[in-house]
């Protein structure tokens, strides 16, 4: 993967931003986008805008939102969408979820039906990323409730 991003919901606004991920030790949460890279001391040699304290962080990029944080899987679906962790997935009549698996440090599409089937995270590109579970958890329900195909 060559392209390690995240996402997540600003905290003022709610909308989507999309960088690196910043989490310092006060608990807060960020996501800076750009070439902007955080250091813990003055590096002169930067050769990209640099933050040389957390603390600047707080005056130029958006507080957002942890449980809505997502990384990047580094694959799209078939139409060319990036798929984020806990994006919601159409694969023909099936929906699943993207899932990050701990143990084993790697994505998975995680089915939403009763079954809890599994498939790998390669299977996105044969799928539509519908939404995420933040602004769309309907799309879960509407599938585990009546197993409507979602189009």
């Amino acid at each position: 993967m060559d392209n390690i991003k995240f996402r997540g919901k600003r905290k003022d606004n709610g909308e989507w931003v999309y960088g690196y991920y910043f989490f310092p030790p006060d608990g807060k949460s960020y996501i800076i986008s750009g070439d902007t890279r955080v250091y813990q001391e003055r590096d002169d040699t930067c050769d990209v805008p640099c933050l040389h304290t957390y603390h600047n962080v707080i005056d130029y990029f958006p507080e957002v939102l942890p449980k809505t944080v997502g990384m990047f899987t580094g694959l799209h679906d078939k139409n060319d969408k990036e798929g984020f962790q806990k994006d919601i997935v159409q694969i023909l009549k099936n929906i699943y979820v993207i899932e990050w698996d701990t143990c084993n440090a790697c994505f998975y599409l995680k089915s939403t039906d009763r079954q809890k089937s599994y498939l790998t995270i390669n299977n996105l590109l044969a799928g539509i990323v519908i939404g995420n579970i933040h602004q769309n958890p309907e799309l879960l329900k509407e599938n585990d409730n009546d197993n409507k195909t979602i189009t």
